[in-house]
């Protein structure tokens, strides 16, 4: 995990990014696996899009991806120090129970 922190230019407040790397043999072991991985990425986006917009406007942003190496997920949150760790938790529910419903499935598989 890396913590990385900046004071503000503007108003003098410290800002964070935490990102974690998330390892797994499987997420591109086969082309199913990829779709499948592909599917989470979206449902998450889908799961937080509401959480996403009220963060953006409080100045907290996340991104979650395939990393470069197919290997993993890369997780990355960023915005003031003060309520990092709510927002991080906020976010981390969305990414550990992401809404997937049927028909998103059956229309990517």
């Amino acid at each position: 995990m890396e913590v990385w922190q900046k004071q503000d230019a503007i108003f003098r407040r410290p800002e964070q990014v935490v990102s974690v790397q998330l390892t797994s043999e499987g997420i591109s072991k086969t082309a199913k696996h990829s779709v499948l991985t592909s599917l989470l990425l979206d449902a998450i986006g889908d799961t937080l899009q509401t959480v996403a917009y009220q963060g953006a406007k409080a100045s907290y942003g996340y991104s979650v991806s395939q990393d470069a190496q197919g290997s993993g997920l890369s997780l990355s949150f960023n915005g003031f120090t003060q309520h990092m760790p709510l927002w991080i938790d906020t976010v981390l529910q969305g990414i550990v129970k992401p809404n997937i419903t049927a028909r998103r499935v059956n229309a990517n598989l």
